[in-house]
Formats: structure tokens, sequence, C-alpha cells
């Protein structure tokens, strides 16, 4: 599975000197280095293969092969939105900036919004986005603007309605986009509510004295690797399933929840050509299945199956694949009944499996952090590498950026303290269906964060006053 983490916020700063080459023996395969003189705050790859990077002074593109500067657009800019594969928007004060991210052009510019504080940009469809804040002490509004040009066609201060102080409010993480241009948003305030993207107009709104979620995304990697974090929501038909229950789509009602006091959280949910497969976890390292029917929240199968494991899965026609301490146990989709575990070596670093991946050829792929693992349909073992954890003092590495748009074959990477045969230990390169290590990018003590082109074979090391573009090294065969 191809990993794509999240922009992270570094300490970093920003543009002082040009590229400097290194030479042709430099172990690391260094190809140049840019010094900075501002704190970078995003950075990304954008379609063309131009590293963006926003500071505090300005967003500027630079070539990964070379390092050369290809555009700056300098004004006081800050959070970047990145709203689409070549595209992203920026906060100007009140306003908001577009930007195509391969040349840095202006495609248009929102002077001032009727917000006193911008809070957020949301993407609602591919041809609405929404901006939102405070307009006072006790109004919060929600904009609505075209993608492309910037034009503001609808202000609501109905969306997020009720008591409380208006700079305190947020939107929850989880969202949903129907596929009638409308969306379901969960603000701390006002509840759950549907809204029309086009015209802002509220379709229903659930009562937030119900107290139903949609759900609590996990908040860094740690909590994902230990299998903490509800699902998200997930639509079924005319339902919405929610850790909290089901929503009837159109109505806006409740159509059936979970208990008010249950016994551990949803940790997945997946729609299925019989029900939504539902995974219930604890606080031990058991997880409850169960297959429902949405309407009601009734079991399809007699009873819960329980297994051991985090329960990364895949469902191939009729059967479910789960990852379980141990192994890989099939499950009859139909029944809940367990078919057959075909017995697997452990992971290292006591991690387990966070996906499993259904290959073309009949194969199974399971991936955790420092752990890739191919097996063939009766259990046997393909290839199983696995690397030593890199920590940086007590905290885990920084995140990396590798855009699915520049990664055609699909590759991933692992962070690793192990040392490879040239020496280099960092991050390694990875064609994960043929378990095949592609070349090595040696991590420094400090810990960057990277931007990878996979599509090139580069990298970019975003740290302290500088950004570094590497060659991964290739690996003897």
């Amino acid at each position: 599975m191809n990993r794509i983490w999240t922009l992270v916020i570094l300490a970093s700063c920003f543009f002082v000197s040009g590229a400097k080459a290194q030479t042709a023996a430099d172990p690391d395969q260094r190809i140049w280095t840019v010094e900075v003189d501002s704190r970078v705050m995003q950075y990304g790859i954008s379609r063309t293969g131009v590293l963006f990077v926003l500071t505090k002074k300005a967003i500027a593109g630079w070539r990964v092969d070379s390092g050369q500067e290809a555009w700056r657009v300098e004004l006081p800019l800050s959070d970047l939105a990145i709203l689409g594969v070549d595209a992203g928007i920026a906060r100007n004060g009140k306003g908001l900036v577009a930007l195509d991210l391969d040349t840095g052009e202006r495609l248009w510019t929102l002077e001032a919004l009727p917000l006193s504080e911008l809070k957020g940009i949301l993407r609602a469809t591919d041809k609405v986005a929404f901006a939102f804040g405070p307009v006072d002490e006790k109004t919060f509004r929600v904009i609505g603007f075209e993608f492309a040009t910037g034009r503001v066609i609808w202000s609501s201060d109905s969306i997020a309605a009720g008591d409380g102080k208006a700079k305190d409010v947020f939107l929850f993480t989880y969202r949903v986009a129907l596929p009638d241009s409308t969306l379901i948003l969960a603000f701390n305030r006002g509840g759950i509510v549907r809204v029309d993207a086009t015209t802002g107009a509220v379709l229903w709104r659930l009562d937030p004295k119900l107290k139903f979620s949609i759900g609590w995304p996990p908040a860094n990697g740690l909590e994902q690797q230990y299998g903490f974090g509800s699902a998200e929501p997930l639509v079924s038909g005319d339902y919405m399933v929610t850790t909290s229950g089901t929503i009837n789509i159109k109505s806006g009602s409740i159509a059936w929840r979970v208990p008010e006091k249950p016994s551990g959280w949803t940790s997945a949910l997946t729609q299925t050509s019989r029900g939504v497969l539902t995974i219930r976890a604890s606080s031990g390292d058991r997880r409850a299945l169960q297959l429902i029917d949405p309407a009601t929240g009734s079991g399809v199968w007699s009873k819960p199956l329980i297994l051991k494991g985090l329960l990364a899965h895949t469902i191939r026609e009729n059967t479910i694949f789960v990852a379980v301490d141990g192994g890989l146990a099939a499950i009859d989709l139909s029944t809940g009944m367990p078919l057959k575990q075909m017995q697997l070596p452990d992971f290292t670093s006591h991690e387990k499996p966070l996906s499993v991946r259904s290959l073309s050829g009949g194969d199974f792929l399971l991936e955790s952090a420092t752990n890739l693992m191919r097996v063939t349909p009766a259990g046997s073992l393909v290839f199983h590498l696995h690397y030593g954890v890199p920590m940086v003092g007590f905290r885990p590495l920084n995140g990396v950026v590798i855009p699915p748009t520049r990664n055609p074959e699909n590759l991933t990477y692992v962070h690793t303290n192990d040392t490879d045969p040239l020496g280099q230990k960092g991050i390694v390169l990875i064609d994960p269906e043929r378990g095949r290590e592609l070349g090595t990018v040696r991590r420094k003590d400090r810990a960057p964060s990277y931007a990878i082109d996979a599509m090139t074979r580069l990298a970019v090391a975003i740290e302290d006053r500088r950004l570094t573009g590497f060659r991964f090294a290739p690996l003897p065969k």
C-alpha cells in the first residue's frame, strides 16, 4: 500500500543561497542543497514534479532534480490548502489566493471575506469550496465559492448555529460528500448537518442533544499503529453508518444507534455485498467482527466473531481475509464462520499488519510501518522484508509526502535504522508487490521530513535551515 503521510508543520527555514552540487563520491547521493531563512510551514510535490514549500514569507517552487527555483510568490500567506492535484488555496490576510502549484501562477484572488477570522477552507465538491469562521462574538459563517474562479456564490450563518462563542467553533475532521453535491458535516456547535454545496441550504440537522457522533480519527501514527481512533463514516444505500449508529440520509433521522454505554469502539467499517462489516475494539487486543444491516443495525451473522489482533482485512468474493495474531484467517462473509487460518511468521518490532491488500495474481500483501510480507492463498511465504524501527530521542520520525500523481508504479517506503549494503540507513524505496528494494536515502540524526518523487527516484529532505535533494542510491543486485 502506498502510504501518503499527512503534511506536517515544521520548524525549518527558507531561501537564502542557491543550490550547491555535491561530488559524485558523496555516499548519500546528495545532489543539491538550498539554504533557507524562514520557517517552513507546509510542503509537497506538484503534478509535474516541482517541490512547493510554504513559509511565513512566501510560497516557492523548486525543481527536484536541480534545486533551482522554478517560481516564487511573496505574500503574507498562511495555511496552504491542497484542494486539487495541481492547485492550492492559501490565506492572504482575510482573503484567499489560489495558485497553480506547477507554475506559481495566481489563478484568482479574493481580497477579503466577511469574517473576523478565517478558521478553515474545505473542498466540498469538484466545483465548490467552503471558507468558514466567526463574524462576531456569536455568529459563525460558512461561505461557498467557486473553486475555479473564487466567486462567492452563497453565505450562511445557520450551518453552525447554537449557543457559545463563535471563535470557539470548529469543524470535526470526518465529513461525508454525497453524489448529489450535498455534504454531511459536524461542527462542535449545531450538531450534524446536511448542506447543499451549491446553495448553502441546510437540508436537515441532527440535534446535538442526541449526542450522536460521526467518529474521532487517530491524532498521530502511534495511535493508528496500536489501533486507536474510530472508523470513518460510511455511506451504504440510503444510510450513513457511523461509530454511533446509522442515520437515514434522506430524512436526517437516526435509524439505529449503538447502546449508550458500549464496550469499546468501532474501529473499522467496510461495505460488502451482504451488509456493512463492523469491527469493534476494546481496551484489550481482541476485536469483535459482525456484519450488520445498516437500516436496523441488526446482525446478519448469528453472533459476532471474536478474534485477536488489529484485524486489517480485505474481501475477495464471499470471503473475508483478516490479519490476526499469528497469521491470516479466512472467514465466510455470509455466515461469519471461520474457514481456515494460515500460520505466518510474526512481524518484527512487536508490530501488527495495518493493511492487507489482495493482489491481482491471487497473493496477499500485508504491511505495517517497518514490515512488508507477501503470501500465497495457501499461506506460503513469498517474501518478508523487515526493518529496525528508527527513533529520534523519544519522538518518532517526522512525516513523508509521496504524491500518487508522481507514483505510477505504486511504490512505498520504510524508515529504518538498519544499515544497508552501502552503509546507509534511513528511507528505503520499495516495489511492494515484488519485494524489491530500489534504493536508499541516508537519514541524518536530526530526522528531517521528506518529499519523495517516486517517478524520478528523487527525494528532498526538509530540516533545520536547508532543503536537500537526494537521489535514491541504488542497491547492489
